[in-house]
């Protein structure tokens, strides 16, 4: 134990030293806070060593910095952060096609008042201009109290896929398209409505 002091009080002089020897040869100018925000960093980094180390034998907090500083330089981060990017897309494609199902009822709702509808929107990430692209909406016109099976997926990636959706043409169906292609700014070409 009292080597172990020793030592940390060695390791801190000769820290205190080098660092006192190095803000007196920098000039002063804007470098000279970095220099001394680093310096300090090095200074807490030797303080901590010791606590550590008596708090958890295990850990050697030089050889986490070790690790820290090879993970940036080898840009292990780069893979890391286009795996979260690509799983960030895909959350915030899901909820914005979500979010905007329930804002096309809301409006159809407004709009039509004695009427149900049900909504089922298909977007995708334009990554060259970063927006969402609508790439289909399926409006269902309810007629009756039950709703009918709409979709049944069979198997696991290579699935089937069944759905019961017919574009129906009648003049309600054209008011709708007309309606929500206006309101959204988008194609009436991939608006489809359905009467079920």
């Amino acid at each position: 134990m009292i080597e172990e002091l020793r030592g940390f009080i060695i390791t801190l002089c000769t820290a205190m030293f080098f660092i006192t020897a190095v803000q007196m040869i920098l000039p002063d100018n804007s470098l000279k806070k970095y220099c001394s925000f680093a310096l300090g960093l090095l200074l807490v980094v030797i303080m901590l060593n010791p606590i550590v180390k008596l708090l958890n034998s295990q850990v050697d907090i030089y050889e986490e910095i070790d690790k820290s500083t090879a993970y940036i330089f080898d840009k292990e981060y780069e893979v890391d952060y286009e795996k979260y990017k690509k799983i960030n897309i895909e959350n915030t494609l899901e909820n914005f096609q979500k979010n905007f199902e329930s804002q096309c009822l809301s409006d159809l709702e407004d709009k039509f008042k004695d009427k149900k509808f049900s909504a089922d929107v298909q977007a995708s990430f334009d990554e060259e201009n970063t927006t969402f692209k609508i790439d289909s909406m399926q409006i269902a016109l309810k007629d009756g109290m039950i709703d009918k099976i709409k979709k049944v997926d069979i198997g696991g990636d290579n699935s089937v896929t069944v759905d019961k959706f017919e574009d129906s043409d009648d003049e309600e169906s054209k008011e709708i398209k007309k309606y929500l292609s206006e309101k959204y700014e988008i194609s009436q070409d991939i608006i489809y409505v359905s009467k079920r």
